[in-house]
């Protein structure tokens, strides 16, 4: 079991990592349309288009970049 659990710790490292440069890439646009996402917010709202100083379509336009950005 120690075996997996510190196979399980090296994982989550990389993943940390990972996500660390991934986010540091991302344009403000991209953070925008993620937090959105995340908190469950409709990116047609005003305040989220405001947030990220784009239309909703540019919106889900960046969210999916940011996963694709994800398998390069």
């Amino acid at each position: 079991m120690e075996a997996a659990e510190a196979v399980l710790r090296d994982y989550r490292g990389l993943a940390g990592r990972h996500a660390q440069r991934l986010f540091a890439r991302m344009a403000h646009k991209e953070k925008v349309a993620v937090l959105a996402k995340h908190l469950g917010l409709s990116t047609a709202d005003r305040r989220i288009e405001r947030a990220a100083g784009c239309r909703k379509s540019m919106i889900g336009t960046a969210y999916r970049k940011v996963f694709l950005d994800m398998t390069e």
